[in-house]
């Protein structure tokens, strides 16, 4: 099976980005979803923040604004680059590592790999295409950059049967 992760991204243009904050993480998260963002969700973000960080699928750069002085160092990957133009611009320059246009099924460089003491991905399970099971090896090959006691943490939408 062929998977085609554009798709999950492209939807991210400078417009939808602008409406992101205000559509996401205040009406579908309190009222769809019924997990408020700032009693949950920032702080969940910010407990697991490492030192050396990577955020994966960074949206906006939400959780970075609200966390920028827990912020040591930082690396971005996205698969769009309307979102990584949006959320560099809440890192300052000494703290951002790099800035990475990536697709998370194929496996992250040498140099990146066991170096990043927590990776979060904030509402990217449920935009990647296929079923969970195709989605195996994208989390694969994100955990292959975390350290021996790296943490991997996030959020994501459930589907069907789930009581939100």
């Amino acid at each position: 099976m062929s998977l085609n992760t554009n798709d999950g991204s492209k939807v991210y243009t400078p417009l939808s980005l602008s409406l992101y904050d205000w559509w996401v993480l205040k009406i579908s998260n309190n009222y769809a979803w019924h997990c408020n963002t700032d009693k949950f969700l920032i702080p969940h973000f910010k407990f697991h923040l490492g030192n050396n960080h990577m955020d994966i699928g960074v949206g906006t750069g939400f959780y970075l604004k609200k966390s920028a002085d827990k912020i040591n160092k930082i690396t971005l990957s996205d698969l769009n680059v309307h979102s990584l133009e949006c959320a560099k611009k809440y890192i300052s320059d000494e703290k951002l590592n790099s800035c990475l246009c990536h697709d998370i099924f194929n496996r992250f460089t040498g140099q990146l790999r066991g170096v990043f003491d927590s990776v979060s991905i904030f509402y990217l399970l449920h935009c990647l295409p296929g079923k969970m099971s195709d989605k195996k090896q994208a989390i694969i090959n994100i955990t292959e950059t975390l350290k021996d006691d790296g943490i991997l943490y996030g959020a994501t939408i459930l589907g069907e049967g789930v009581k939100h």
